[in-house]
């Protein structure tokens, strides 16, 4: 881009035709291509001149590639808030940012007991929400034989990643005569303490544990919880 006295030449036109660029003596002396600079974080990846109505997000000879992690899209600014599925040169500077995902995210990580509820420490709720953890249990010290029932339902978001995986843990504590019944999405799940069980998921939707103890004589607990969920597989940006 040149000035003509202190002011920046942004468009130039010959015999009503658009100039794209001004070349003299072999050296171009003028453009009126857009100018992009790229990043990864502060990291300058390369710059292109793009002609103006031209895609900006598909630059030539700029590697974005970064071992562990996908890139999933430019953005016009360092946040995947901020992501753009198309952008054209408009003839002004611009700065993208690439983003990226680890390929594989922990998005909760917690444990759990019986009367003492769950210790998360962490559950990244963009991801999963809800409750990961449900008991039910009966002690014939305070109460009449009988059944008590829980259920805990939580909400899966894969955002851009394709896949996640669910590893769940069962929880059982007892004496006397009794009889359990814990089932995920309807399913029946092993009732054995610390017995873990692992679904993977490809889509978004709302699941739900439930707990059921029956006593017939003496004490008995039965839980179950999520302890971990990773999502893989981020989407690309192609």
């Amino acid at each position: 881009m040149s000035t003509v006295n202190g002011t920046n030449l942004k468009k130039m036109t010959y015999n009503g035709q658009k100039v794209k660029k001004w070349i003299h003596n072999g050296v171009k002396v003028w453009s009126g291509a857009t100018v992009v600079y790229y990043y990864h974080g502060s990291t300058h990846l390369g710059t292109k001149e793009v002609d103006e109505g031209e895609d900006v997000l598909r630059p030539s000879g700029i590697s974005t590639a970064i071992s562990g992690y996908t890139m999933i899209g430019w953005a016009t600014s360092n946040s995947e808030s901020s992501i753009v599925t198309s952008l054209k040169a408009s003839g002004e500077a611009m700065t993208l940012y690439a983003i990226y995902l680890p390929n594989s995210y922990t998005a909760v990580s917690a444990s759990h007991s019986l009367g003492l509820g769950s210790s998360i420490s962490k559950q990244d709720t963009k991801y999963i929400s809800g409750s990961l953890f449900c008991s039910s249990g009966l002690n014939d010290g305070y109460v009449s034989p009988g059944t008590t029932s829980a259920s805990a339902s939580w909400t899966i978001n894969l955002n851009r990643y394709r896949s996640v995986t669910i590893t769940a843990q069962t929880y059982e504590s007892s004496y006397g005569s009794h009889s359990y019944s814990l089932t995920w999405d309807g399913s029946a799940v092993t009732q054995d303490s610390n017995a873990v069980t692992t679904r993977t998921y490809s889509s978004n939707g709302t699941h739900t544990f439930v707990s059921t103890a029956t006593m017939y004589n003496g004490y008995c607990a039965i839980g179950l919880g999520i302890t971990s969920a990773v999502f893989s597989n981020p989407k690309p940006w192609v």
